[in-house]
């Protein structure tokens, strides 16, 4: 199972522990650093949807067949699957794709999107104002680490289920 061509990450709890580093990371950012969280939720996006893959990958046909989520099969099917189970999986898939590809083409969701909120900065009475990136569903604004802190806690139960918490 091991590719090599991921530096480290060989299993999907390497994967699962990346998406962690990630979100850690960007909660640690100023909020200043506009620029740099956007970069930073498209990184934590794309990694989380991409556990699809490793996990995926790492399952037997038997934990496969428990998991089938459509008419499609194999990874799609999965993938179906977990985004039925945690509907911001959804979320991380529209921006990953979006990111990868430029636009959504296939299973586009027109629902999901991305915005920068204006917010007022904290003891400046209203007078200053920040511009902070957010998910958008349905036109409503959604913190992006409200959204990725329940797509990883979705993957670390799912793991401990599937038992992928060992590490090679």
């Amino acid at each position: 199972m091991t590719s090599p061509k991921t530096f480290f990450p060989d299993c999907p709890k390497h994967y699962l522990d990346k998406l962690e580093w990630e979100i850690n990371c960007l909660k640690a950012m100023h909020p200043s650093e506009m620029k740099e969280k956007a970069y930073q939720i498209l990184t934590c996006a794309t990694t989380a949807w991409h556990l699809c893959d490793w996990v995926y990958g790492a399952m037997t046909k038997e934990q496969r067949a428990l998991h089938r989520g459509s008419r499609r099969s194999g990874l799609g099917s999965f993938q179906d699957w977990a985004c039925n189970e945690c509907m911001w999986l959804k979320v991380c898939q529209q921006i990953a794709v979006a990111n990868k590809h430029f636009e959504v083409r296939r299973f586009n969701n027109p629902r999901v999107g991305t915005d920068q909120v204006m917010m007022a900065v904290a003891g400046s009475e209203g007078k200053w104002f920040q511009s902070e990136p957010a998910f958008t569903i349905d036109g409503k604004w959604v913190p992006p680490d409200r959204v990725l802190e329940t797509v990883l806690s979705f993957w670390r139960q799912l793991l401990q289920k599937l038992d992928m918490f060992w590490v090679k």
